[in-house]
């Protein structure tokens, strides 16, 4: 137990790292369609990670129909096609609502408005659409749900909008998300727009196959509902947001396991005396094979901790890259008092920073 003197204040800035999601949950259709009604608010990137292949390509056999009957020489266009998947991750993010949205965040009413978060992620090259899955198989469209995030806001989400305060300043965290994207189709001379209706494993839906030049990025939405539980009658999401970028599937196999301590203190200081007062601590990276290591911070690191205004810095750097060798790195990361934005009182402050790490 701690007791605090009399204008003196002490804080703690926590450390948050994309969130694992731990609901799946499937589209309507093949195409990718979210299965909420949506709120055609924007929204946008504030930090995002990368996308990456996980190892080589890997192939199963399938049952096809050619639904534009092109390329495929079967009775009745069915053929037996071996389908190429590539395994592809996203690292995670943050996004925020556009504040200039004026459409309600949901349509559910209540004391509390509960949001957290969606994604998957898309292949550029086969239409529009989220393409991937958590198996092998071909299934409808898969979504990972920030489970473990919910964000609890004070109304009712039908009277919220992405420029009430409580909304227009919220850091909503991206799940990080793996799964199986079907790659190369051989056995049918498919374009790269050309849908056809595979069947597998008792699922058939309608699925593209994708040329091997493919581009791949990530698909997210934010989740607006009356209680912290994803339920199509008591939740609403907000319009898509792309990443502005995309990569091809031959990625290198890398892993890195990163330690980051879990929160910073700085500690007493006075009404008179909290400039520049300063904590750090060390976080410890080490990858399968040298590599570089990638940090982003939500705002670029800078968080107002209760009365303080606080730049937070991994190497000296908001956005360092830096190059993990094969044995490891300490790196160190800290955070500053820089100034107060209101009277600064006694007690005991904290906030949060959310770190997005990705390897290149």
């Amino acid at each position: 137990m701690k007791i605090f003197f009399c204008f003196l204040s002490s804080f703690f800035l926590f450390f948050s790292l994309p969130a694992n999601a731990v609901q799946w949950i499937y589209g309507d259709s093949g195409y990718g369609d979210f299965p909420l009604a949506t709120q055609f608010n924007r929204i946008s990137w504030s930090t995002v990670g990368s996308i990456y292949q996980i190892g080589g390509l890997s192939s199963e056999t399938y049952s096809t129909y050619n639904a534009n009957t092109y390329g495929c020489s079967g009775p009745n266009n069915w053929c037996s096609v071996s389908v190429k998947f590539a395994q592809i991750g996203f690292s995670g993010g943050v996004i925020q609502f556009d504040s200039s949205g004026t459409l309600p965040i949901g349509t559910t009413s209540g004391n509390k408005c509960y949001i957290t978060s969606a994604t998957s992620i898309v292949g550029t090259s086969g239409g529009f659409g989220s393409d991937i899955h958590q198996y092998k198989e071909f299934r409808n469209t898969n979504f990972a749900i920030n489970d473990t995030g919910w964000i609890a806001v004070d109304g009712a989400c039908s009277n919220l909008t992405p420029s009430s305060p409580s909304i227009s300043q919220l850091s909503i965290i991206v799940p990080e998300i793996s799964g199986y994207i079907p790659m190369l189709v051989s056995g049918a001379t498919l374009a790269p727009r050309e849908s056809s209706l595979i069947s597998g494993r008792d699922v058939s839906v309608i699925q593209r196959g994708f040329t091997s030049t493919a581009n791949i990025k990530p698909i997210s939405r934010i989740i607006a509902c009356s209680e912290p539980t994803y339920s199509k009658t008591t939740c609403s999401t907000s319009h898509y947001v792309f990443f502005p970028n995309s990569i091809g599937p031959n990625v290198p196999d890398v892993s890195c396991d990163v330690s980051v301590p879990k929160e910073i203190t700085i500690s007493d200081v006075s009404t008179n005396d909290f400039i520049g007062k300063k904590g750090s601590d060390t976080i410890y990276a080490q990858c399968s094979l040298p590599a570089t290591l990638s940090f982003q911070m939500s705002n670029n690191g800078i968080v107002k901790v209760g009365p303080f205004n606080v730049t937070t810095l991994i190497d000296n750097k908001s956005s360092p890259k830096i190059t993990i060798p094969e044995n490891g790195k300490n790196i160190n990361i800290s955070a500053e008092i820089k100034g107060n934005n209101k009277t600064v009182e006694a007690g005991s402050y904290e906030d949060t920073v959310v770190i997005v790490m990705t390897i290149s």
